[in-house]
């Protein structure tokens, strides 16, 4: 196949379901607003944004790197290193985020709802696992 054409449609690929996940969370904005009191929306809003920056954590730049490698020789190599990494971290971060749930959930002024803590490293570690093809 074309390198041009092999690029166009991985990109179509990648691309399209980042911009169907964006544009799914902005259509749920007016049922949030609707469904929750602003409180509860700003803790949804709030995790979200903890989000974001957990996931550069967690996948430290490996899926950019697995694109990089994977088109030269030893792909089953990359692949494996690449799938083992980000698992075992994400393991063990989302295992020390549920441990200390209690602890980080008080830090977050949530004292009495530490399953935020719970739900956000499962989120996260869907997001980080789903990160590599």
């Amino acid at each position: 196949m074309n390198p041009i054409k092999k690029l166009a449609s991985q990109t179509a690929v990648y691309g399209l379901s980042t911009i169907l996940g964006r544009m799914f969370n902005y259509l749920l904005v007016p049922i949030y607003t609707r469904i929750f009191v602003p409180e509860v929306y700003g803790v949804v809003t709030e995790f979200y944004a903890y989000i974001a920056f957990f996931i550069v954590i967690y996948t430290y730049g490996m899926e950019t790197a697995f694109f990089r490698f994977i088109s030269k020789e030893n792909k089953k190599g990359v692949y494996g290193t690449s799938i083992v990494s980000v698992f075992s971290t994400t393991l063990l971060l989302s295992a020390l985020l549920c441990i200390f749930s209690q602890p980080i959930a008080s830090i977050l002024q949530y004292p009495n709802h530490s399953e935020y803590v719970i739900y956000f490293a499962l989120i996260v570690a869907l997001d980080a696992l789903s990160a590599l093809p």
